[in-house]
């Protein structure tokens, strides 16, 4: 059963770019560090999230993970936002994408539009989050996603195309937002329609050559630019390139990563961007700099014995503790889920007595939050025994150094389908080093 509508976007699940494939290369690329994620709807009506096969032995299939049903649903689309948009029977409802086995989509989801939506061939989102909708007697129009089920979206929506359109297979968007098409026989693409009254589809440019027909049971575009078909006839999944002119032919040139995907209805990607746990972070010290520096002063003591006519023996003590603060940064994009675990245990960055060499303290681990901001604890301990011989005046201070880290770090988290993810970003915090004595006599 071929998708009534093929998705061409990545939602972001907070509540990248997919990673490239080498074609021609034998080796698997390491996909189960990428937050980009295929979803897919079988003919029995269960939803499967998992990782995007890298070569043609990886089995989606079986990897992927089963995340609850959506029954009788006759279109599928999402918005950029990670909504998921489902025309069941004659009505459209709206809800977050599924996340557990079993699960009942449409129990989690609300009815929006008083619209009869079977009276839509295809529906689709662009990057902006306008949904458009073809109807049956070939007219495209564009507008908001309706709000409430009591609002009518036609009336609001704005037509920008007439005539032909229902002579589609297949409408979707790529990643920066160019408009395809897929009749029976031609693949088209061109910007976006602004009005009723132009006829797009005979000034689309034409790509790709004849052979869509076939390859249009599944179509959409991954995040890196990448377009993905699966093979009406025996379920062959294909990805690469999009072609770029009418005589190309692209099959040729797109990678197979697997077969019997003819029994899945509905294929899109996402970019699951929540984390639920970390598994392990690594500071990238090599690559580490150091802001700033400078010396402050811990204790300084006079031992005066100018009165006395007997050496005095005397100790030169110190028993500081500095709170070394820190954060981490948050560049990398992701959220935390709810009940997600931002905790973990690593070493700590020091900054070695040269004071130009950054360490990492392995041996007392210390307990991290990548979401808060973070103290430990530097303790300096010194005892040195002094004799002031008589009449004499000895002073002594000591001194620490203090030194602002810059420190990149990777880590790995589970996100919120339990796929593993890298993510990264700049560690940020103070360090207090080198404790000094210095001693003048007066």
């Amino acid at each position: 059963m071929p998708s009534t509508l093929l998705a061409t976007h990545t939602p972001k699940l907070t509540a990248g770019t997919l990673l490239g494939r080498q074609p021609g290369k034998s080796e698997s690329f390491a996909m189960s560090t990428s937050d980009i994620l295929l979803f897919m709807v079988d003919g029995e009506n269960t939803c499967r999230i998992g990782h995007p096969p890298q070569k043609s032995t990886d089995n989606y299939h079986t990897s992927a993970k089963k995340i609850g049903k959506i029954e009788n649903a006759c279109k599928i689309t999402h918005s950029p936002d990670g909504k998921l948009y489902v025309v069941h029977g004659s009505h459209l409802y709206e809800g977050p994408f599924p996340n557990c086995e079993g699960m009942n989509w449409f129990k989690g989801a609300r009815r929006i539009g008083k619209e009869e939506w079977d009276n839509f061939k295809l529906i689709t989102f662009d990057l902006d989050g306008k949904l458009y909708a073809v109807t049956h007697e070939g007219d495209l129009f564009k507008g908001h996603p309706p709000s409430n089920e009591n609002e009518s979206w036609i009336d609001k929506a704005k037509k920008i195309g007439g005539g032909k359109w229902n002579a589609l297979t297949a409408l979707f968007f790529d990643p920066k937002g160019m408009f395809y098409a897929l009749t029976s026989d031609k693949f088209v693409k061109g910007p976006c329609p602004t009005e009723a009254d132009k006829n797009w589809l005979d000034h689309a440019e034409v790509i790709g050559g004849s052979t869509w027909a076939t390859l249009s049971h599944l179509i959409a575009f991954s995040p890196d630019g990448d377009l993905w078909c699966v093979n009406r006839s025996n379920g062959e999944i294909f990805a690469g390139p999009p072609p770029t002119n009418k005589t190309e032919n692209w099959q040729d040139k797109a990678q197979k990563l697997g077969t019997g995907y003819q029994v899945y209805k509905y294929l899109s990607f996402l970019q699951d961007k929540t984390i639920m746990k970390i598994l392990c972070l690594r500071f990238l010290i090599e690559n580490g700099n150091i802001l700033n520096q400078k010396a402050e002063v811990v204790e300084e003591k006079v031992f005066d014995n100018k009165g006395g006519n007997q050496p005095l023996n005397l100790k030169f003590e110190i028993d500081k503790t500095f709170m070394e603060k820190s954060v981490f940064s948050e560049e990398h994009g992701f959220k935390v889920g709810v009940d997600g675990k931002t905790t973990f245990k690593t070493g700590i960055p020091k900054l070695e007595k040269d004071g130009s060499t950054i360490g990492i303290n392995i041996v007392s681990p210390h307990k991290w939050d990548l979401t808060k901001p973070n103290e430990t604890e530097k303790q300096f301990i010194l005892s040195v025994d002094l004799t002031i011989d008589p009449g004499k005046t000895e002073r002594k201070k000591a001194t620490v150094h203090r030194a602002t880290l810059n420190i990149p770090y990777s880590a790995t988290v589970l996100n919120l389908y339990g796929c593993k993810t890298m993510i990264s970003g700049t560690w940020t915090g103070d360090c207090y080093y080198n404790l000094q004595v210095e001693q003048s006599q007066q």
